[in-house]
């Protein structure tokens, strides 16, 4: 009986021409693949093409890379930022303390921690006040003040400023007033900004600005009145800005900043003066005992004549210096 099957198959399997000719020309069964053919005439057809062949000479000469390896490259940018950077600081009657300064060159970032402008030798300041401002941390992104790899400085950047500190002073270096902002990034010219003192920007941002200043230095007891200058976040678009901005913020104002467009707090503006009256309030506020002090003694020193007698100047310093340590005493009952 299997017998029998197995001849029927094998007839009907030659007898049917078309299923013949599928499995022996089937593309799909490699080994019957025309690809997988090659004749004696193949062969012999590609030596002769080998042996003749052309080939061209050319000028062609493939360039080598010469300079220091990324490593070195990286350690130079180190080492060339910190002095590419002295270029830039400001100039005045003040200098510069860093009290910690890195540079990551594949990322682009100086960080300066610790920045105080301190008054320098020979100047009036000198001995009288602490410092101009304090900066905790400076931070300058994407200007390639390393040249790494050997690109150029980039005028355009990043600077990003946190907790700045910026007293002001009166004419005897009392201090009588304060500014303390959060942080500020200014996106755009910020080398020209450090370099020429004006410079445009993308974008400033101000977060946690608040300045108080003494307006009135009548004491109740330790009360004064004061106006404050102060805002949660303002962002400006647009903008140029130059270091007149220092003093105006002392003085309590935005001179030395003009804009396209502003938010802040939320809220837009295109006015300068509805800016700064957003920014301005004023309150009766109770101060420590070191302002207190510092107020009575301005007032003492314009009572004072010019022509008195050094041994009357000295009796002053005595008795001023009992009311300075009365007024702590009362500060503190």
């Amino acid at each position: 009986m299997n017998k029998a099957i197995v001849l029927i198959s094998l007839i009907c399997f030659f007898a049917i021409p078309s299923a013949k000719a599928q499995f022996f020309q089937d593309e799909l069964n490699p080994a019957f693949s025309k690809a997988y053919k090659k004749t004696g005439a193949d062969i012999k057809k590609e030596n002769e093409e080998a042996k003749t062949k052309k080939y061209y000479k050319t000028n062609f000469k493939r360039r080598r890379y010469e300079g220091p390896s990324y490593k070195e490259a990286k350690e130079l940018a180190e080492r060339q930022v910190y002095e590419k950077i002295k270029e830039y600081f400001p100039v005045g009657n003040f200098t510069f303390k860093v009290g910690d300064f890195s540079y990551e060159a594949s990322s682009d970032v100086v960080t300066l921690s610790e920045l105080v402008a301190v008054p320098k030798k020979g100047t009036k300041e000198e001995g009288k006040i602490p410092y101009f401002f304090k900066i905790d941390q400076a931070r300058l992104i994407g200007f390639n003040l390393g040249e790494f790899l050997g690109m150029p400085v980039s005028e355009q950047g990043v600077i990003e400023l946190r907790k700045i500190d910026l007293p002001k002073y009166n004419d005897y270096f009392v201090q009588v007033g304060k500014t303390e902002i959060g942080q500020v990034r200014l996106d755009g010219a910020g080398l020209d900004f450090i370099k020429k003192g004006k410079a445009e920007f993308k974008e400033i941002r101000v977060n946690g600005l608040s300045t108080q200043s003494i307006i009135d230095q009548i004491l109740l007891g330790n009360i004064v009145r004061a106006k404050k200058f102060e805002t949660k976040l303002a962002i400006f678009s647009d903008a140029t800005l130059s270091t007149e901005i220092i003093n105006s913020i002392k003085a309590q104002n935005l001179k030395g900043l003009t804009f396209a467009v502003a938010a802040v707090n939320g809220s837009q503006y295109t006015s300068m003066d509805a800016i700064n009256l957003v920014f301005t309030s004023y309150s009766a506020r109770v101060l420590d005992v070191e302002k207190i002090a510092a107020v009575k003694q301005e007032m003492d020193m314009k009572k004072e004549k010019a022509d008195l007698s050094k041994e009357r100047l000295q009796i002053l310093k005595m008795e001023k210096q009992k009311k300075l340590e009365n007024l702590k005493k009362e500060a503190l009952n």
